[in-house]
């Protein structure tokens, strides 16, 4: 199906990767062949909960939500700061099971499962090897986060989401095959491709931003990591010692209480709760501490404001939100656009499901410019060569796609 899907212009395809217990709709949902387009959040509301839409938020949409913030920092990828699409052609697996449902309101699911089958399942190999150029060095980071730590000793801020671009010239990009190699590198329960015209994403992501079915609202956000170890002994003990650890502890309890304070705002008084907090998801490479924060919506929220006025996630941002967004503005050194922002999905009842993207790679094809960023929590116990080598990794993570 990913070869067929590759054929359409503009198209959202979503696989869970087969992880369990996350409240999950469907093993694997695409959305293809636009038939109306909406760019602005007007737009998305009048479309939201009438029928399917799929599409992003970016991260630089905070200067619309929060008109005192602004973005003039050089930017990679270029695109829409919100873009949803109306699909003639959506199929999904149910969650648990292996049937595939067809909807389309053009074309007859019949020869549509004709067309898919009838595709090769040969994936081209041909990834160009391919040379980055960070927009920190180790030392102009090691700066910036003892910038950021002093932000917090004056009490600015408790902690920010300290991000590194990252990017590379390539004339032609096999974006269906790097979003393939990274799959299976690195599986993930929120891993997309996802194509608006010149646009690409290719996201392994690991974590879900905002989540709604019926009238209740789920938010899971991440922080805290350690890798994986090379034996089972030592993979299990490097899990209690994440979960033990202050300073992880420490970030994700901060950012779990902002995810609180954004469900509150559309959420009926005394329903929002820690279903789990310091909860350990286990990926190919790293663990990750989770919390589970759940609210049920007061009876006038609406679809798309239970989901703007969350956004931009707590996770990538830090704490308080609207001072940790210009300080980021005042320390990086490109704009995030997709990167730390959501892709996702309505549905015609209303229901919806937002990832958050990180892990993942950009490619705008009309400049030939592929990117991404990597990033970590800046805590006042943070060690700065620390945060410099967690960037590193997930950058390399990324990187060694490209490496022959």
């Amino acid at each position: 199906m990913l070869n067929w899907v590759n054929r359409f212009s503009i198209f959202a395809y979503l696989d869970n990767n087969a992880y369990e217990g996350l409240y999950n709709r469907f093993e694997l949902l695409v959305g293809a062949q636009a038939t109306e387009m909406y760019t602005d959040a007007a737009s998305m509301k009048a479309a939201a909960g009438k029928h399917w839409i799929f599409g992003h938020l970016n991260y630089d949409l905070k200067n619309q939500l929060y008109p005192r913030l602004k973005s003039s920092l050089p930017a990679y990828f270029d695109n829409d700061l919100l873009s949803f699409f109306r699909p003639g052609i959506v199929m999904y697996i149910p969650y648990g099971s292996q049937e595939l449902i067809i909807e389309s309101e053009q074309e007859l699911p019949e020869a549509l499962w004709q067309q898919i089958t009838a595709e090769t399942a040969h994936i081209p190999t041909d990834i160009p090897e391919t040379d980055f150029v960070r927009n920190f060095s180790k030392e102009e980071y090691i700066t910036a986060v003892q910038s950021v730590q002093q932000h917090i000793v004056d009490g600015d801020c408790y902690e920010l989401n300290l991000c590194v671009g990252a990017a590379a010239k390539v004339d032609h990009l096999p974006a269906l095959q790097v979003y393939h190699t990274l799959n299976q590198q690195n599986p993930a329960p929120f891993s997309c491709l996802y194509r608006q015209e010149k646009h690409w994403l290719m996201s392994s992501s690991p974590e879900r931003f905002l989540y709604k079915q019926g009238d209740t609202i789920i938010a899971q956000p991440m922080k805290g990591t350690i890798r994986r170890g090379a034996t089972p002994e030592e993979d299990a003990a490097l899990k209690l010692e994440l979960v033990a650890d202050e300073k992880e502890r420490a970030e994700n309890i901060m950012i779990a209480d902002l995810m609180r304070n954004d469900l509150a705002k559309h959420s009926k008084t005394g329903t929002i709760e820690a279903v789990e907090l310091f909860g350990v998801q286990t990926f190919p490479t790293v663990h990750t501490m989770v919390s589970t924060i759940k609210g049920t919506m007061d009876e006038y929220a609406g679809i798309t404001e239970v989901l703007l006025d969350a956004f931009p996630m707590g996770s990538m941002t830090g704490a308080p939100k609207h001072m940790v967004m210009q300080i980021i503005e005042e320390t990086e050194h490109s704009k995030r656009e997709l990167y730390s922002g959501a892709v996702g999905y309505i549905t015609p009842a209303g229901d919806f499901d937002f990832n958050v993207v990180i892990r993942s790679l950009l490619y705008n094809e009309q400049t030939g410019c592929l990117s991404y960023h990597t990033g970590g929590a800046v805590t006042i116990d943070s060690i700065p060569e620390k945060e410099w080598a967690e960037v590193q990794l997930k950058a390399l993570a990324l990187e060694r796609i490209f490496k022959a």
